[in-house]
Order: C-alpha cells, then structure tokens, then sequence
C-alpha cells in the first residue's frame, strides 16, 4: 500500500492481504481524523484476495469526494444514526456488455442517494477497466448536479467490486464455495455465488454496520431500515431512480405490508396472443401485438403454490396437487394463457399495486435486511437434498408424479434443463417455511424490468 502524505497522486492497493495491520499506523497519519475509517475498511476487505482502489489528480472541485468512496464509506455508512444504508448487489458477467442506461442509473442511486454498489465481476482483469469507468461517470455526475437547484452533497456511496473467480479460490471460503463454482450445472454456479454475494453485505452491514453479534442483528437491521436490492445487472433496462427510491422507502415503513419486492420483468422478444382475422384465423406470427409479456416464470410461483412455468418445460412434466392450472403459463407461448396474460394478471388483480406470491425475481428484488440475512436459509441446494430427490425419482413410479403427489418437494420447482428449482424459488420457499409463513413478497406491476430474452 502506497500512501503520499502531500502529494495526492495515486493510491493502489491490490490483494494486500499482508500487510494490512503494519500499514495501520502510517494511515493514520497519513489520512488524519479519518484514520479510522480507513483502518476498519481495510482490516474487513483484506480478508478477500481481491479488492482495488484508486486515487488520481483531478482539478475537479469533485474528485476528492469521488475518489474517497474508494477508500472509505459514506457519512450514512460511518453514521448509522443518519440516514438508513440501501446496498445493490448483482452479478456481472461482462462489463463492457452491460447497457448504459442501467449503469447510468446505478451512478445516480450511488451519488444522489448515497447507496452502496457492490459487484462480483467474472473475472480479475475486468475489474480495473470497471473501476475507472465508474470514477469516471461519478465525476461526470456529480459536476453535472452542482449545477442543479436540489443539493446532493458532494460524494457518492461505497463502491465494492470483486471478481468471483478469486473469492472462489480463496483459502478461507474455498471449502464451502468451490464445489458449486466448479459445478457443470448453471444454476449451482449462480446459486454459490448468489450465497457468496449475500455473505460479504452481511459483514459489510452486519459486523461494521450494525457492530452486534449474529443472533441479536435482525432485530437492529430492521430498526435501521436498511434494505438490500439484488439486480442483474446484464438486464436492458431498469426502473428509474425515482421508482426504486420510492420503493424502497414504503419498504422501510414498517407498517408496509410486504417484506420484500419483485420487479415485474418484461421481455422484449415477444407480444401476447396472436391476433385473428375476421374468419377467425390466426395471423402471421410476425404481426402479432406487442403488448408487455412477462418475462421470468421460472422464479414465479402463485399464491398459494402454483408454479407458473409450462408443464412442457418443468423436470417432473405434471401438475401437483393444489395448483391452479389457469394460472400455468400455456405449453404453447401463444395459447390460452401466455406471458402476456401474467402480466396482465399482476396488473389488473389490485389495479397496479403489488400482487402477493410466492416467489418471484423478475430481474430485481429488493428485501428488508433482517428477512433477506436470515441464517436458515440460502440460495443452494445441499447435497444431501439432490441425493433425496435423485432417490425419489429412482423409486416412484410415473403414476406417483402424475396423480401431483409430489406437491410437498422443492424439485417441483424444478426444470428440465438443469433439473433444478430456481434459486430464488429455493430462497423463497425457505423463508416462507422459517418465518411460519410470516414472509411477504409481492410483484410490483408498476415496476419493470427488460429483457432482450424470451425465457
């Protein structure tokens, strides 16, 4: 770690896992009053091989606030009596393939309401080019809105990113994690690393934050009003600043009805039902309306237990016991009830407002802290419960899954492709059975996502 006391050149530090606690004393010297901040944000990330900062000369009025979320929290991050802290977290796969207008977005949430950015990039060498483009479109935004009537402050929110193939490799969470990264499967791999992400903001907000031990944080968590918003962040749209604020704020109501909050994802590939002509007929598939079509089935179960992906598509081609089959979405994409009539459903059930379910994602979830750090639950299957399952499915007859009495097992969920559940499913149901049902979420109609995807 190179510090110059005077001349503020540039600052660099990459997987200094060693020398962390010598340089202590030098860093507070160095930075001054805000010595301690710097000590404690550099204590906690050392414990992960890879981390990276910066600090470059700038004339800007601007650049020592942009570049100190480098370096150290914010003022509601280091002050938890301020202002309650909003974490965005989300899984990259290529940086330079996500859209502008989502980074765009996540620059305002950043540097005009002060929330935490953390993500975990594919790989080590994409971190650098990421970091610089981020300090880049802070300065850009912030000298921008010096100029406007409402005052934002002068800095912006923390910024972590990390590359998931390091923290794979890490000694100290190797033996839990490096079994699902190495997995074939697709979703084991997102899963593991959904688990790992939710892992490193528990510490972040927990054991910095928060300052309590395990058992007693979610009752501080919910006090703080802190909430927590998973995004994947390859989507081609999310919704603006005003909508996710406004959201996260009835979320910090504790008299909200709902504990957590799925966008209504819209993919941009397909319409709704095919339109006919005056015989009746079907038109050209090509003409067909393009009407909003909702996009992610396979992490949307209906109250009170209907899977909403087609029976066609699901690992255990049956409907179990208890579900609705209007509420199915049809085997065929332009039958009786297509993607088009989900979302048409979720807005005209409560007129536009939140639809209670079981699971959902749609691109985006946001969740109060003290519900989404629960200890009991996670993103993953264990081993143990895919042994079951495959056991299951060796020794019951077809009969046993046509009659729908698998109802009560996770794989229900699953599909045939990878033959698992979706991992937000398995996350949901979990919840839903710790918390006695107490668990609440809902999609927002109101709030969209979009995909260039079908499925």
């Amino acid at each position: 770690v190179k510090i110059q006391k005077r001349k503020r050149k540039t600052i660099w530090a990459k997987k200094s896992r060693v020398s962390i606690l010598s340089c202590s004393v030098q860093l507070v010297s160095a930075a001054g009053a805000r010595g301690g901040s710097l000590i404690l944000l550099f204590f906690f990330y050392s414990s992960f091989s890879s981390w990276h900062f910066f600090q470059q000369n700038s004339n800007s009025r601007h650049s020592k606030a942009v570049t100190e979320t480098f370096t150290q929290n914010s003022n509601s991050y280091q002050n938890p009596g301020s202002q309650s802290l909003i974490w965005i977290a989300g899984l990259v796969l290529d940086n330079h393939a996500m859209e502008i207008t989502v980074k765009d977005t996540l620059i305002e949430l950043n540097c005009r309401h002060r929330v935490g950015i953390h993500v975990l990039l594919k790989s080590e060498h994409q971190i650098i080019p990421f970091y610089k483009e981020w300090q880049q479109k802070q300065l850009l935004f912030l000298n921008h809105t010096a100029y406007e009537d409402v005052k934002i402050g002068n800095s912006c929110g923390p910024v972590l990113i990390q590359d998931q193939i390091s923290l794979m490799k890490d000694t100290d969470i190797q033996s839990e994690w490096l079994s699902y990264s190495t997995s074939p499967n697709r979703i084991d791999k997102i899963s593991a690393l959904r688990d790992l992400q939710r892992s490193i903001l528990y510490k972040i907000l927990v054991e910095q934050h928060v300052s309590s031990h395990y058992s007693s944080s979610y009752s501080k968590l919910n006090q703080e009003g802190i909430v927590v918003i998973i995004v994947d962040m390859d989507l081609h749209k999310i919704p603006d600043t005003a909508q996710i604020m406004k959201q996260v704020y009835l979320l910090q109501d504790i008299q909200y009805p709902f504990d957590a909050i799925c966008t209504a994802g819209i993919t941009m590939n397909i319409g709704g039902n095919l339109r006919t002509d005056k015989k009746g007929s079907t038109l050209s598939r090509r003409i067909y309306e393009r009407i909003p079509s909702y996009y992610d089935t396979f992490a949307t179960v209906f109250l009170p237990d209907t899977f909403s992906h087609p029976i066609k598509r699901r690992l255990i081609p049956y409907m179990y016991n208890g579900e609705d089959p209007k509420l199915i979405r049809s085997d065929n994409q332009y039958g009786n009830f297509t993607q088009a009539d989900i979302f048409q459903y979720f807005v005209n059930t409560h007129q536009g407002k939140p639809v209670g379910v079981k699971s959902c994602f749609g691109g985006m979830a946001m969740y109060r802290a003290h519900i989404y750090f629960d200890d009991q639950c996670k993103y993953s299957l264990d081993n143990i419960t895919l042994q079951e399952f495959q056991d299951i499915l060796q020794k019951q007859s077809d009969e046993y899954f046509r009659q729908g009495l698998h109802q009560g097992d996770i794989f229900r969920y699953a599909n045939n492709k990878e033959q698992r559940p979706c991992e937000h499913v398995v996350f949901h149901d979990c919840l839903k059975r710790v918390n006695k049902s107490d668990f609440r979420i809902a999609v927002n109609p109101a709030l969209k996502t979009y995909w260039k995807r079908d499925f």
